[in-house]
């Protein structure tokens, strides 16, 4: 297993990633999966409390997104899905979608391990990072029926970058620049390659620069 520590609950907790086969009934009859849980360890009483372990039925559950200083002993978790394209119809456990890729926010009580859904909008949110209230501050979307593209803010709401026409995400939201006037971002379309900044007034994208270089 893989042991990180988290700034903002490393005085209080370690949090864990570990795996485990196991054998679960299916519709197909039972089957060995290997299942990924985080696990959350008070430092304070020495008890060790599973993640999410109220949300069943899924093999990784590690997804941790933000460690959130404005809610003392919680963190953000989450769950990415896509919704059955050989048996359309059914949709998912989360919502009544029919196809596309989705994320879902969970706040997570790192004592209990129960989880709580956040929030959301009806869009194919793939991709976020969170403000400093533990909301959504951009969302990265792609509609793979409409092959659309889009990188938005989310208070005001406002699309900084959008894209027709792509057969996957092209892009990813990997932090923010240090005066919070850009958002930094990997890129691997056409002729855009590498790292650049999305400026978040105007929407300019510009090659990422570290002391002039």
């Amino acid at each position: 297993h893989d042991d990180f520590v988290w700034p903002g609950v490393a005085d209080t907790h370690l949090i864990a990633n570990v795996a485990q086969t196991q054998t679960l009934r299916t519709s197909s009859g039972r089957q060995e999966f290997e299942i990924h849980r985080a696990l959350g360890y008070n430092l304070e009483t020495g008890d060790t409390t599973i993640l999410m372990d109220d949300q069943r039925g899924w093999t990784d559950l590690t997804n941790l997104v933000s460690v959130c200083d404005a809610r003392p002993d919680k963190v953000i978790m989450a769950i990415a899905f896509r919704a059955s394209e050989d048996r359309p119809g059914i949709g998912t456990r989360i919502y009544n979608d029919t196809r596309g890729v989705r994320t879902q926010l969970y706040e997570v009580d790192l004592n209990s391990g129960n989880s709580r859904r956040q929030p959301d909008r009806n869009a194919s949110i793939i991709d976020m990072i969170l403000g400093p209230d533990c909301t959504p501050f951009v969302e990265t979307v792609y509609n793979d029926e409409r092959k659309e593209f889009s990188i938005e803010l989310t208070d005001p709401r406002q699309t900084l970058l959008d894209l027709e026409n792509v057969e996957t995400w092209p892009m990813s939201v990997v932090g923010i620049t240090e005066d919070r006037d850009a958002l930094i971002i990997r890129a691997d379309h056409g002729d855009l390659y590498g790292l650049y900044t999305l400026a978040i007034e105007d929407g300019a994208l510009m090659p990422l620069t570290i002391n002039g270089v």
